[in-house]
């Protein structure tokens, strides 16, 4: 497993913070490997039961170790979502060859649009200082989802910009001549062109469909090289990796790393009230 610059500053912490002691047998002395599994270890187990209060402790236990081998479930969202995720997963599968990357994908794709082709978003102050890019979704009230929000920048599943992203390369694809907005319209709420285009995009950015990456990791590196959202805090990256969970049966790790019920609420830290 790979550790994060942040379970690495975790690690430090409860170093500092707990008292670990070994006791030699035969005058052994623990090899530089097993102490640091042991300082491993014990980080794991203080983020799972920090992660099992917010989280619950399947999806805190895929976040911290997930499966090797795991089947792919969508009986945990609601049927319409599910039936998108399944539809894309199916797709994505075909074309990258690559579970843990397409439900990592899935992930991605829930939190930018709930999978839905003809989603739009990015408007406001974004969107209307690109007046010459965005698209004035009002103007197509039965096709986008929000045609309320009026200009918008991203749209589709994986929330294409075609302000200043990957949406302008998307229409460059398919429309290379140009087009008027209806033509592009066509092409921002089609399932189908989406899937492909990202299909192609994802391999020709050298993608080792082999790369053995848990989903974790995967969803990670969707998020920040792919989806490239402004937010792109630890926060934000484990509620996708979170969204990944849902769609995985995993093994019963939770038996490994059982939290201890009393030191469970010792994590639990009050929120400071804003004056």
């Amino acid at each position: 497993m790979l550790l994060k610059e942040s379970e690495i500053r975790e690690i430090v912490r409860c170093v500092l913070q707990e008292e670990l002691t070994y006791k030699p047998i035969d005058d052994a002395i623990p090899s530089d490997e097993e102490w640091w599994n042991a300082l491993k270890n014990l980080a794991l187990k203080r983020l799972y039961r920090k992660l099992a209060i917010t989280v619950g402790p399947i999806v805190a236990s895929i976040l911290i170790l997930p499966p090797a081998e795991y089947e792919v479930d969508f009986s945990k969202v609601p049927g319409p979502l599910a039936d998108r995720a399944s539809a894309l997963y199916n797709e994505l599968f075909a074309g990258l060859n690559n579970k843990n990357l397409a439900i990592a994908i899935i992930a991605n794709a829930e939190a930018e649009s709930n999978i839905r082709a003809n989603n739009n978003g990015d408007a406001g102050d974004y969107a209307n200082s690109h007046p010459n890019k965005a698209i004035d979704t009002s103007r197509y009230p039965r096709r986008f989802v929000h045609p309320e929000r009026g200009l918008s920048c991203a749209f589709g599943i994986f929330q294409y910009n075609i302000c200043a992203g990957l949406g302008i390369d998307l229409l460059d694809y398919y429309l290379p001549d140009g087009g008027t907005d209806a033509q592009k319209v066509d092409i921002l709420t089609d399932w189908d062109q989406q899937v492909e285009f990202m299909i192609k995009h994802v391999k020709e950015m050298g993608v080792d469909t082999n790369d053995p990456r848990t989903v974790p990791e995967w969803t990670e590196w969707f998020m920040k090289e792919v989806e490239n959202p402004q937010n792109q805090s630890d926060e934000k990256v484990a509620e996708r990796q979170a969204i990944a969970a849902k769609y995985m049966v995993q093994i019963e790790v939770e038996e490994v790393l059982e939290p201890e019920e009393e030191e469970v609420e010792e994590d639990i830290e009050p929120e400071e009230e804003e004056p």
